[in-house]
């Protein structure tokens, strides 16, 4: 008799593999979500009686979870609600995180603390730096969200925009504002005070502070508090970073290799240097700049911090998979196929850039789909697309949590999470999601893919210790997969238990292929 125990311990890195391991050194695969409450209280509601379509995480979303065969949530942690005053942690903010990411991981769920932010601030609507430690105006800055568009009326006492007023743009367009540009570039540099005149260094800024140093802080924060926290897979230190004000440095915005040497590896760098000093259990994840396909990476082989003596196995590259060719709804634009080929430069792209780096990979943002027949073929080629590499990911998103960046979840019927309001299941995205998959690997996995037309999975591994096995985790949605197996080449046992099929070693060091249906 087999028992399955959800024993989590901390994840790390195959020096030999880059593949994620646990301590009994096999292979792990992370299918996960995102949860991301981007507003005041900054956390998804964990304390609520009764389960809601849009905000919590109790546990009956939690027995959701895995029982669709998730074992990953890339939870945002927020600035503001570490810090919701320069210098002054709030405490209980970090304990309610530590008990979300310790019931997700007494269930069986890793947790990646993901420090989220679109266009960094409140005051432009978006979110990540707190309102102490910017302001919604720079002398010397065009206001916002100008030159982009004609500037946008605020709040005169929160100087908040109306969120009516920032939907009216898709969110991505707001990064050709100067403002943001502006702050973006602050953010990156040693010693930039965002309150100082852009244009006159001399006068006195209202505040003094590097916002570096502010966000230097958070993250030293985030890691003594997580630092011995197993549920825990790393820090991802910035959601999609981009090349600063593309009105004045349209250069780094074109030449995205010299702006990953020149800007985001010191960034980077200072970052995990600090973690580094109070953590050294987790993986440091760090994301590339989101645009220009067609360019080399920037950073150092190995990794930033590979040049701050932090080795490659704490290391892991970490990027979204996006169809850029969508309407205001998230509906793909005609052609419907132009999402797909687009979706295999970007994907052959960044496989090839992390090898580039020698580093692990993972496709920590991807989907952020309506509930709508036109993207299921779109959802299903980026699954296969993951499955071909044998890839980890996290799709965006497991609800919204009143997203503030996008329109459509505003919309009856169309929002990007799991649930309708009523809360009835998206059926057909959760099945694509959840479909059969090597979840724990005892050796070496190079293909975990699933063919929606033949309901197949193909698993091509290399085996591990004989005696140890492969499990294949197989969703309530998924009932009876795992019938009929074929095993193409190399030798194994196939066993169906509990809800999974287990692969297990015969011959050490062989190639294996199997097919199961």
């Amino acid at each position: 008799m087999i028992v399955f125990l959800n024993i989590i311990n901390y994840v790390t890195i195959d020096p030999l593999t880059n593949n994620y391991v646990t301590e009994d050194k096999r292979q792990i695969i992370f299918h996960g979500v995102n949860a991301v409450k981007k507003e005041f209280p900054y956390i998804p509601e964990i304390n609520a009686n009764k389960q809601d379509y849009n905000t919590t995480i109790i546990k009956k979303d939690i027995d959701f979870l895995k029982a669709h065969g998730f074992n990953m949530v890339r939870l945002g942690v927020m600035w503001p609600g570490v810090f919701p005053a320069q210098d002054q942690i709030n405490t209980t903010y970090l304990d309610e995180m530590t008990k979300l990411v310790n019931t997700l991981g007494e269930n069986g769920i890793y947790t990646q603390v993901d420090m989220h932010q679109d266009l960094l601030s409140a005051f432009t609507c978006g979110e990540g730096i707190p309102d102490w430690a910017v302001s919604y105006q720079r002398e010397g800055i065009k206001n916002f969200p100008m030159p982009k568009y004609a500037e946008y009326e605020r709040n005169p006492d929160t100087h908040y925009i109306d969120k009516k007023l920032c939907f009216s743009q898709g969110f991505a367009n707001y990064y050709d504002s100067d403002l943001v540009g502006n702050m973006i570039e602050c953010l990156y540099a040693s010693d930039c005070n965002p309150f100082q005149s852009y244009t006159d260094p001399t006068a006195a800024p209202e505040k003094t502070l590097i916002l570096r140093e502010e966000l230097i802080k958070f993250w030293v924060a985030v890691a003594d508090n997580f630092k011995d926290n197993h549920f825990v897979i790393g820090y991802d230190l910035m959601n999609e970073p981009v090349a600063g004000n593309k009105n004045e440095h349209f250069d780094l915005w074109k030449n995205t290799t010299k702006f990953d040497e020149t800007v985001l590896t010191p960034f980077y760098q200072a970052i995990m240097t600090a973690i580094w000093k109070v953590d050294t259990n987790h993986i440091i994840f760090f994301e590339p700049t989101i645009m220009a396909m067609a360019k080399p990476p920037g950073f150092p082989k190995n990794g930033p911090g590979s040049l701050v003596n932090i080795p490659s196995t704490s290391q892991s590259y970490a990027w979204h998979l996006y169809c850029m060719t969508v309407d205001s709804n998230g509906e793909p634009q005609m052609p419907e196929k132009l999402c797909s080929v687009v979706d295999d430069l970007w994907f052959e792209k960044r496989v090839k850039n992390g090898r580039e780096l020698n580093l692990n990979g993972m496709v920590n943002e991807f989907g952020a789909v309506p509930n709508t027949d036109k993207f299921w073929p779109t959802l299903r080629h980026e699954i296969q697309l993951f499955g071909k590499e044998g890839m980890s990911w996290a799709y965006w998103a497991f609800k919204p949590f009143g997203d503030i960046t996008t329109a459509f979840n505003e919309v009856e019927g169309l929002n990007e999470g799991l649930f309708n309001s009523n809360m009835t299941v998206q059926k057909e995205k959760v099945k694509i999601l959840s479909h059969p998959y090597v979840q724990v690997c005892a050796g070496e996995l190079s293909v975990n893919q699933f063919d929606f037309a033949k309901g197949t999975l193909t698993i091509k591994m290399k085996a591990g210790k004989v005696g140890e096995y492969s499990e294949v985790v197989v969703g309530s949605l998924w009932n009876g997969f795992g019938r009929g197996g074929k095993i193409i080449q190399g030798n194994t046992h196939i066993q169906r238990v509990d809800g999974k099929v287990l692969l297990h070693n015969i011959v050490e060091g062989e190639q294996v292929e199997i097919q199961l249906w």
